[in-house]
C-alpha cells in the first residue's frame, strides 16, 4: 500500500514537472501576475513573458512598472530570474517570499521625489482599494543570493539636481526585507556617476536597518583614487520614515574609521580646498555623539611623513553655514616634502633645505570661513609660538592676522648666507594674504629681545618686512648694549 502511494506521488510530481516545463501554464501565469498587480495598486505592470521550469525556476521577461497615467516606465528590467520552491505558493496565505536566488538583468529606474515629498514608486504601490483585504499581503522578502546589474538609475530629489548611476553591478547575500527592516551583506558593488566625476570600483560591507537603528558595518569602499574602511552606527534613525537633516543630526552616532585614504582630487569635489597639495591623505580615528554635537576621539591625518593628531568637538556637521569646531592639536609634524608642496616660490623653498621637519601642537577653533589658531612650533630653524586668525573671503583668498614669539632663530640661514653666524629672539605681529595659488601680500613687524650678527651683539630694536606684488621691502632699527 505504501509502495503504491509512493509511486502515485512520484508520478504526480513527474506529471506536474512535465506540465510546468512544457510552457502550457506560462501564458496563464503571465496573465495572473498582471491581473494581481494591476487590480491591487494604482500603478500598473507590463511584462512580455513568464517562464516556469519545475521544480524551482521562474524567468520574467521585460517587466515594466508605470506610474498611473504614465507611458514611460519608472522601473524596468530585461530579465528577472528567480529560484524558489513552488510548493510555497500553495499556502493559503503568503506573507513571506523566500528565494534561493534572485537575478535582475538590465535594470533601469527613474526615481522622482515630488514637492510633497512623495516618491513616484510610492504612488505606484499605493493600493487602489485600501478598505478591502490585501490580496498581495507579502510583508517579508528573503533571498540567499541577490544580483542586479543596471544600465542606469536616476534619483531626482525635489528642487535639487539629479543623481545618475551608470553601470551598476550589485551582489548581496543573506538579504532580508520587511516593512521596517532591511539586512544584507554586500559582496560586490560597482558603479559610475559621470555627472559627479565618481567611479566606485569596490564596495563591500554589511547593512542593517530597522525603525530604531541603522548600521553600516565593515564598509570597504574604493574609488579610482581613494579607499575607505569604516563602520557607522546611528541609534534612533528610521530610514523607512524618510531621511531628513533633522533626523540625521539628532541620532546617536558612533563612527569608527579604520582607514580612509583620500586623494586631494576627490576631496576637492566634496570641499573645495585649492591649497591642498596633490596626493593621498590617510585618516584614522573615532567619533561619537550626534552630528549636532560630535566628540572627536584621538584621531590622526597623515600625508607621507607629515601627521596631524587631533581631538575635540565639531558642531552642526550637516549645516555648512553654522558648522563649527574646537580641536586640540596634539604632537604633530610637517615634513620638508609637504612644506615644498605648499610653498612654490624658490626663495622660500630654500629655507627648508636644512629643515627635515617642523613639530607643533596647539588649538584650532572656529568656523569654515573664520577660525583661530594657537600653535607651539619647534624646528631646526627656530622654536616659538604663534596665535592668529584666518578669514576666508568671497573670492577664495585667505587673510591671516596674528602675533608671534620666536626664540633663537638664525636669520643668516633664512637669507641663505651660510658663511655668517646670527641669532634672534623677539616677538611681533603679522598679516598676510594667500590667494588661490600663491602668497599675495605679507607684512611683519618685530621687536628685538636679543640678537647677534657675527660678533656684534644686539640688545634692542625693531624689524619690518613687507611683501607686495612680489616686491620685498625690509628695514631695521637696531641697537647694542654698548650704544652702537
Amino acid at each position: 500500500m505504501m509502495t503504491g502511494a509512493s509511486v502515485a506521488v512520484i508520478m504526480l510530481v513527474i506529471a506536474t514537472a512535465l506540465v510546468f516545463n512544457s510552457g502550457m501554464v506560462d501564458h496563464f501565469a503571465r496573465k495572473q501576475v498582471i491581473a494581481l498587480f494591476n487590480n491591487e495598486y494604482r500603478g500598473h505592470i507590463e511584462l512580455k513573458e513568464v517562464r516556469l521550469r519545475f521544480p524551482d525556476q521562474v524567468t520574467i521577461m521585460d517587466p515594466c512598472i508605470f506610474e498611473e497615467g504614465s507611458i514611460k516606465p519608472a522601473a524596468s528590467a530585461h530579465r528577472v530570474r528567480l529560484k524558489f520552491n513552488f510548493l510555497a505558493l500553495l499556502r493559503p496565505k503568503i506573507t513571506l517570499l523566500s528565494f534561493r536566488e534572485v537575478s535582475v538583468e538590465g535594470f533601469r529606474a527613474s526615481i522622482v521625489e515630488y514637492p510633497d515629498k512623495q516618491l513616484n514608486l510610492g504612488k505606484i504601490f499605493t493600493r487602489k482599494h485600501p478598505e478591502k483585504p490585501e490580496v498581495l499581503a507579502i510583508g517579508k522578502f528573503r533571498a540567499r543570493h541577490f544580483a542586479l546589474n543596471s544600465d542606469s538609475i536616476s534619483w531626482k530629489p525635489a528642487n535639487k539636481p539629479a543623481y545618475n548611476l551608470k553601470n551598476l553591478e550589485l551582489e548581496l547575500s543573506k538579504v532580508f526585507v520587511a516593512k521596517y527592516e532591511f539586512m544584507g551583506t554586500i559582496k560586490k558593488m560597482q558603479f559610475t556617476m559621470p555627472d559627479r566625476g565618481l567611479t566606485l570600483r569596490k564596495g563591500v560591507g554589511t547593512l542593517a536597518f530597522s525603525s530604531v537603528r541603522s548600521d553600516l558595518i565593515g564598509l570597504d569602499i574604493e574609488t579610482a583614487k581613494s579607499h575607505a574602511k569604516l563602520s557607522v552606527s546611528m541609534d534612533g534613525l528610521d530610514i523607512f520614515s524618510g531621511i531628513t537633516r533633522e533626523r540625521l543630526q539628532e541620532s546617536g552616532t558612533f563612527i569608527h574609521i579604520e582607514s580612509i585614504s583620500l586623494d586631494a582630487d576627490d576631496l576637492n569635489q566634496l570641499i573645495p580646498a585649492p591649497l591642498l597639495p596633490p596626493g593621498v591623505m590617510h585618516l584614522q580615528g573615532d567619533a561619537k555623539g550626534t552630528l549636532n554635537d560630535l566628540e572627536i576621539l584621538p584621531s590622526a591625518l597623515n600625508y607621507d611623513d607629515s601627521r596631524l593628531a587631533f581631538r575635540g568637538r565639531m558642531l552642526n556637521l550637516l549645516n555648512k553655514a553654522n558648522l563649527s569646531f574646537n580641536l586640540q592639536l596634539d604632537k604633530s609634524v610637517i615634513s620638508r616634502k609637504l612644506l615644498n608642496e605648499i610653498v612654490h616660490e624658490e626663495p622660500y623653498r630654500k629655507l627648508f633645505k636644512d629643515t627635515e621637519r617642523v613639530e607643533f601642537d596647539g588649538m584650532l577653533r572656529g568656523r569654515l570661513n573664520r577660525w583661530m589658531t594657537n600653535l607651539n612650533i619647534r624646528s631646526a630653524l627656530a622654536s616659538g609660538s604663534t596665535s592668529f586668525e584666518t578669514t576666508k573671503s568671497g573670492d577664495g583668498a585667505y587673510q591671516l592676522t596674528g602675533n608671534f614669539n620666536l626664540d633663537k632663530i638664525e636669520p643668516h640661514r633664512l637669507a641663505g648666507l651660510d658663511k655668517f653666524r646670527s641669532g634672534f629672539s623677539g616677538s611681533g605681529s603679522f598679516d598676510c594674504t594667500f590667494g588661490p595659488t600663491a602668497l599675495e601680500h605679507a607684512h611683519l613687524e618685530s621687536t628685538v629681545r636679543s640678537a647677534y650678527w657675527q660678533q656684534q651683539q644686539i640688545s634692542s630694536g625693531n624689524l619690518s618686512f613687507d611683501l607686495e606684488n612680489q616686491k620685498v621691502d625690509f628695514s631695521a632699527n637696531l641697537g647694542s648694549s654698548d650704544g652702537t
